[in-house]
């Protein structure tokens, strides 16, 4: 849709750099405070409650991403956000990570992502059909 000589025009351009151009800011992203997490937990399966835990702490994980040389596991990522500047993106888990890991591994082939949205939702919804939680006011309609 464009001419050679527009596409090699905008091929040529850089990258807007923050704080170095007119181009207007985007405020920054913060993330959510702790205190304002901490209150779902009853309300969430132990996948879920993992889940956010974790990503706290860290992305998207496999079991093959995890090397297990020391006490500390190490996951380092080839592709992540800034590696166009040659940062390296190392995450270390400690034996507390370690533990919250666990249960998500059985049954995980290598390359499959630890947490399964499909088996979140199975989860939650064996959860909703127990026994409520004690002080959880269940109405039942006749109809």
């Amino acid at each position: 849709m464009l001419s050679e000589t527009v596409y090699l025009r905008l091929k040529t351009l850089g990258p807007l750099k923050r704080g170095r151009t007119l181009a207007k800011e985007a405020p920054r992203e913060l993330p959510v405070a702790t205190d304002r997490i901490e209150p779902l937990k009853p309300y969430l399966s132990d996948q879920v409650w993992t889940m956010i835990q974790l990503q706290l702490l860290c992305v998207y994980l496999r079991p093959n991403d995890f090397q297990h040389h020391t006490d500390v596991w190490i996951v380092e990522f080839a592709e992540h956000k800034t590696a166009f500047r040659e940062h390296r993106r190392t995450l270390y888990f400690g034996p507390r990570a370690q533990a919250m890991r666990a249960p998500y591994l059985e049954n995980r082939q290598g390359d499959a992502f630890l947490f399964n949205p499909t088996e979140a939702e199975s989860d939650r919804r064996a959860a909703q059909h127990a026994t409520p939680p004690e002080g959880v006011l269940i109405a039942h309609h006749v109809l």
